[in-house]
């Protein structure tokens, strides 16, 4: 019979900087074997917050142990831990839209579209819709009948026939499926690296995260970030 007072100071320990301690309670807790499993349990749901936001944060100042982007998004001097494959992007549109332009033929024909553009939070200008094809690589600034923050609403916008939108292809995946929205430029859209966890080498993650980063480790197979001090 473990005594619970006990397991939660040592699971309190877990989060201290020196590793040598760590080791310790790790190895102590480890030898207390399955009785410990629902205190860790307990102890990550509690440490373990997330918050889903569009905003490009800065982690530091704002505090996160971690976020996801898309490759691309994520600083040199960030350790980054792949999340997904390679991510497929979609020009689209509504039949209703349709119905009242013709479709683009050429990344160019964009220019006399409305499109709905998409905006992070933090930073003055749309997207660019990136297009690659043959060599050549483009990157249009279209006419953006309306320009949003979030993704789930250009969706909605587009879906209702509001104009053309740059989306994540497993995003409208269903819709393009079911013929409530048809895609166009196909043969111009590139796939770009896919998401990644990433975090602050010089921080010393927490004992949720570090459980959670174990956990990624675990499901996707691969060595990832370091799951301790170093």
């Amino acid at each position: 019979m473990i005594n619970p007072i006990e397991v939660k100071s040592l699971i309190r320990l877990l989060d201290d900087p020196d590793k040598e301690i760590y080791e310790h309670v790790h190895d102590k807790l480890f030898s207390l074997g399955t009785e410990a499993i629902e205190y860790l349990e307990s102890a990550f749901e509690e440490a373990f917050d997330p918050v889903q936001q569009d905003r490009l944060a800065n982690l530091v100042e704002d505090s996160f142990d971690a976020g996801v982007r898309l490759g691309e998004f994520v600083s040199d001097n960030m350790v980054a831990v792949p999340l997904s494959g390679k991510v497929g992007f979609a020009v689209a549109g509504s039949p209703e839209y349709f119905r009242r332009h013709a479709p683009p033929k050429h990344p160019h024909d964009l220019l006399g579209h409305d499109c709905v553009a998409y905006r992070f939070p933090t930073q003055d200008r749309p997207y660019a819709w990136e297009f690659e094809k043959d060599g050549q690589k483009l990157e249009i600034g279209v006419n953006a009948r309306a320009c949003v923050d979030d993704m789930d609403v250009l969706h909605d916008v587009v879906l209702h026939g509001g104009g053309l939108g740059y989306l994540y292809h497993e995003q409208i995946r269903e819709h393009v499926a079911d013929g409530r929205l048809r895609l166009v430029l196909e043969d111009w859209l590139p796939e770009k690296s896919g998401f990644f966890l990433y975090y602050p080498r010089i921080r010393n993650p927490s004992f949720g995260f570090r459980a959670f980063l174990d956990f990624l480790r675990d499901k996707h197979g691969r060595p990832g970030a370091p799951s301790q001090p170093v």
